[in-house]
């Protein structure tokens, strides 16, 4: 089969969602799937692309602005895309099944109008929660989408009144392989000049509002009243909010006297690392966070997680590890929370061990792959199947 992916941002500094497209698409490339990648701007996983993909192609964006000349572009990019797309099919390629597939709803007018040129199936993933305004260009354009994939049920149950094409829903998963620790906790935390005794929170992601790290911040402080060797490790850069939210961030823990036990690490490419040498980390989000990617990949390095219960995060901590939810904006609850969970390594020595036994079991790369590959088979088909096609 032929994909052609749709990434506007390929850059890992942005989220969970870029990352995990490329890890998808790069597991369908090695399962014998050609992958065209169209992007709009550069990024660091543009290398990624580059070693699986069979052709890589710029364009300027995927919606058309307020002006002529973003209209022309548009025309323009469509046309390179269509032109370099027929100079394959001229080498004998056009036999193969192909779909358009793009990571988010914003970018469906070029794609919607690239499926419809080359009359091929598009699919349409839902990563982030339904906008409250859609805009003309993509609500004329929503249509052409045959099928939707939602990362989890509460997002999709957001997106039901917006579309009329079924929703699947298929969670995140990430490969256990890259999470295997390769030194002892012990020397880990002495690379990382912290005390053999100190109990490590951290956050790994996005410094913006809607992330709620004013309220773990706060939280700490009282963390510190009753767990006073503590530390708090920020992993992440702002985004939505710029570095004023930063700053802003690091004026409240000097208000709260916290400057010296929080520590802003700033975008880290391998955070693998920190959940490692951490006892517990923290997805203190306010905004209805459709997965959370980086409660998996804790999970499988093998550190429990405390997370607010919004959006799909209740699908993902469930059963014994939904003790790990609090209520988000919530300081007293998100406090108490975490002090139940920071002694963990000498209270329930074998959580660790579930936490990763448990994220493998449900969260596993290649199952999630299974599922979206069938998508993509059955949305090719001349078979016509009603209803979500696959849930996961």
């Amino acid at each position: 089969m032929h994909i052609i992916v749709l990434e506007k941002y390929p850059s890992s500094q942005r989220g969970g969602q870029e990352r995990s497209l490329v890890d998808v698409t790069r597991q369908l490339a090695q399962r014998g799937h050609r992958i065209t990648l169209i992007y709009g701007s550069s990024g660091d996983l543009l290398p990624q692309y580059e070693a699986f993909c069979d052709r890589m192609i710029p364009v300027r964006d995927f919606a058309i602005l307020r002006s002529w000349q973003s209209l022309l572009w548009f025309v323009a990019d469509l046309w390179t895309v269509l032109h370099q797309l027929r100079a394959e099919s001229q080498v004998g390629l056009q036999a193969e099944s192909t779909i358009v597939y793009i990571n988010q709803p914003y970018d469906v007018p070029f794609a919607a109008a690239l499926s419809w040129l080359k009359n091929v199936p598009l699919v349409c993933h839902l990563r982030l929660p339904s906008p409250v305004d859609f805009g003309f260009q993509r609500r004329l354009t929503i249509g052409r989408v045959k099928q939707f994939i939602s990362v989890s049920a509460a997002n999709r149950q957001g997106w039901i009144s917006q579309v009329k094409a079924p929703i699947a829903v298929v969670h995140n998963g990430v490969m256990p392989d890259r999470f295997v620790r390769q030194t002892s906790l012990l020397d880990l935390r002495s690379a990382w000049q912290i005390p053999e005794g100190d109990r490590v929170i951290c956050y790994v992601g996005r410094l913006d509002r809607m992330k709620g790290l004013g309220t773990l911040c706060s939280a700490f402080a009282k963390i510190l009243e009753t767990h006073p060797q503590s530390q708090l490790l920020i992993a992440g850069k702002p985004l939505q909010d710029e570095a004023c939210y930063q700053t802003e961030l690091e004026q409240l823990c000097i208000e709260l006297g916290l400057d010296d036990r929080v520590r802003f690490l700033g975008h880290i490419d391998q955070a693998i690392e920190v959940f490692h040498l951490s006892d517990v980390s923290v997805v203190p989000s306010q905004w209805a966070e459709p997965f959370g990617r980086t409660i998996i990949e804790s999970m499988m390095a093998g550190t429990p997680v405390v997370a607010s219960r919004v959006g799909g995060i209740s699908e993902v901590l469930a059963g014994e590890f939904s003790s790990g939810l609090f209520t988000a904006r919530d300081v007293d609850d998100l406090a108490q929370t975490l002090g139940s969970s920071l002694n963990w390594r000498q209270d329930d020595p074998t959580l660790g061990d579930r936490t990763q036994d448990y994220a493998k079991q449900r969260f596993h790369l290649d199952d999630k792959v299974d599922a979206i590959e069938q998508i993509f088979f059955q949305v090719t088909s001349p078979i016509t199947v009603e209803g979500d096609l696959y849930v996961a």
